[in-house]
This record gives C-alpha cells, structure tokens and sequence, in this order.
C-alpha cells in the first residue's frame, strides 16, 4: 500500500491538470486541497463548490491523516475526479 501522506498539494493539483481536459472541463478555473475532517460533513471523502457565472470550483479531498477507513485504502485520485464530475451538473 502506498503511503497516502506523500500526496502532496501539487500532486493534487496535477491530478486536476490530468482529468480537467479527460472530462471536457478546460474552461473551468478547478482549486483543490485537503481539509481535514472537522471542517467537512461526517462521512464524506470530498466535496465540491462552485460558481456556474465565472466557471470556478473548489475541491476539497478528505486529509488521508483522517481517513479511517480500514476497509480499503483512500482514494484520492477517484474522489477527484467523482467531485469533479459533479461540474457537470452545476447548471441544475
């Protein structure tokens, strides 16, 4: 198993570089970073906001030194992307 605490904020960044373009979301502006537990809702790995005027999101990825899932390994990488495909339906 990886060690989930060397991802660090630019390899967060590069995977909203990698998936923006796969997911057809060049134009949005995407800002991402961990937060840690107390500062999201119980039981979610991330979240998204937005504002559909300008185009801007912010993702937020559960800080792994929270994560306490014993059941799998975090991740990341899968979180980023579902959170950003929730732009998709920023209209509604």
């Amino acid at each position: 198993m990886e060690d989930l605490t060397d991802i660090t904020k630019p390899d967060l960044d590069s995977l909203v570089s990698k998936w923006k373009p796969l997911l057809g979301l060049r134009d949005w502006d995407v800002k991402i970073s961990y937060k840690r537990s107390y500062d999201m809702r119980q039981g979610t790995e991330g979240s998204c906001s937005w504002t559909l005027g300008n185009k801007a999101a912010f993702v937020s990825i559960l800080d792994p030194q929270d994560y306490a899932d014993g059941r799998w390994p975090q991740d990341i990488e899968k979180t980023t992307v579902h959170e950003l495909l929730l732009l998709h339906f920023a209209f509604l």
